[in-house]
């Protein structure tokens, strides 16, 4: 036999379930017996946009409340990390101290941003710089027969004259290793 609820019924174990799935960490079928649910019935509502939308309130609501927990504790936790910075034997712990409390006050962040604007500044020269080579090579073609252009062909030149004269500097280089006199 199929139960119908009333919206405001739905609401109301909506909310239940979540305060006991939240609050006492219960499973879901505990869940189900708890509000007087079936499971099937449960699980069907856990995809509903109602059911979403009261669970992303629940979970905004938690962290706001771990927030304003750990935002209580935040000034005996500074006043920890500077008394060890100043106080303790450890080379290593003071060190951690200091970087732990730079990071707190988001001290590294402002050179992030430095880091990220030159970022930008490479980036912005390097697609320049891409550009001006396909513009260069846009004005070539292949020649007939399949050719290619006198300018790519010198190019070829120059590369394989180059890679030439470093194997002869390494073989060079590999004789005056091995052979001592």
């Amino acid at each position: 036999m199929k139960v119908s609820y009333t919206d405001e019924d739905r609401k109301e174990k909506i909310e239940s379930a979540l305060n006991l799935r939240y609050n006492e960490r219960k499973n879901w079928a505990d869940i189900a017996v708890d509000i007087d649910l079936a499971r099937s019935t449960l699980n069907e509502w856990r995809k509903s946009e109602e059911w979403k939308d009261a669970d992303a309130r629940w979970r905004r609501l938690l962290r706001d409340d771990a927030r304003g927990d750990s935002s209580q504790m935040l000034p005996e936790a500074i006043e920890t990390l500077y008394t060890l910075m100043h106080t303790d034997k450890s080379g290593y712990v003071r060190y951690m101290s200091a970087c732990k409390i730079i990071d707190m006050n988001q001290v590294g962040q402002e050179i992030e941003e430095r880091q990220v604007d030159q970022s930008k500044e490479l980036q912005d020269f390097l697609l320049k710089e891409v550009k001006k080579r396909n513009n260069m090579f846009a004005d070539i073609t292949v020649q007939p027969g399949g050719l290619l252009p006198a300018s790519i062909q010198e190019m070829n030149e120059q590369y394989k004259e180059r890679k030439l004269r470093e194997m002869d500097e390494l073989e060079a280089e590999y004789r005056a290793i091995t052979d001592p006199s």
